[in-house]
């Protein structure tokens, strides 16, 4: 999985440096980056905002997000309402303002790209006639196979976008039927 992929896809666009990107760009604003209640919020807010075409939209579709916290989640989150949380992300990362709630729904753009990439690494898999499914931008392969999984994500990041950069990415797998993840950067 790539850590943050539209955020970084956004940030190529923009010409930002690569290296004063956080690793984790979601939680990485957030007072307790410990807390997952908080990091899943700003993800779908995130998210939210490159796609919604209004500034009202994005915050009832944010809010929306935040009414449907489970009570245990509840009890952890910490960020307030939705206009809260947008602020907090207009803050930190003013250098996206234009294509935050855009009325040309920028996250086409993103998932567009998003597509494309996708497709590179789907491409080297198919050629080799190895096995690989492909969700969002999450791929998922045979152990055997994960290097040259890492390895192709990375590459095919730093083919499309023109750009020398680390490639953070996450990697799960299951060890005795418990799920494990390792972070790493490329």
């Amino acid at each position: 999985d790539f850590q943050n992929l539209h955020f970084r896809i956004a940030a190529v666009l923009e010409g930002m440096d690569m290296q004063d990107i956080p690793m984790d760009m979601y939680s990485d604003i957030l007072d307790d980056v410990t807390n997952k209640v908080d990091r899943r919020i700003v993800k779908l807010a995130v998210n939210i905002m490159f796609n919604c075409k209004s500034v009202e939209s994005a915050k009832r579709a944010i809010q929306g997000e935040i009414n449907s916290l489970s009570h245990e989640d509840k009890e952890v989150y910490t960020l307030g309402n939705a206009k809260s949380v947008m602020a907090l992300i207009e803050m930190n990362y003013s250098d996206f303002s234009e294509m935050f709630c855009n009325e040309d729904s920028f996250g086409r753009v993103l998932q567009n790209l998003d597509s494309h990439l996708a497709a590179d690494i789907l491409e080297v898999f198919v050629l080799k006639e190895i096995p690989i499914l492909c969700v969002h931008d999450s791929f998922v392969v045979a152990k055997e196979h994960l290097e040259l999984l890492v390895l192709t994500m990375a590459d095919k990041f730093r083919e499309r976008f023109k750009i020398d950069c680390p490639v953070p990415m996450s990697i799960k797998w299951k060890d005795r039927g418990e799920v494990l993840e390792k972070k790493i950067v490329l």
